[in-house]
């Protein structure tokens, strides 16, 4: 679908033993969100640490 996929999201789960699977990821984004509060990937941007849970929007999503 294009312009509604993401460029990265990120899930947190249980290993089979039910420890926290916390995934962490570091992007450049644009300095504001978007209309539902996520980052967009930016080249050169801030630098942002995401988590346990949350998105980063492709360069250049669509609004709509």
């Amino acid at each position: 679908m294009e312009g509604g996929t993401v460029g990265l999201l990120t899930i947190r789960g249980n290993a089979a033993d039910g420890s926290l699977i916390a995934p962490t990821v570091v992007a450049e984004t644009a300095a504001e969100t978007d209309a539902e509060g996520w980052f967009n990937w930016q080249p050169g941007g801030v630098s942002r640490r995401i988590e346990r849970w949350g998105r980063i929007n492709r360069r250049e999503k669509s609004a709509d």
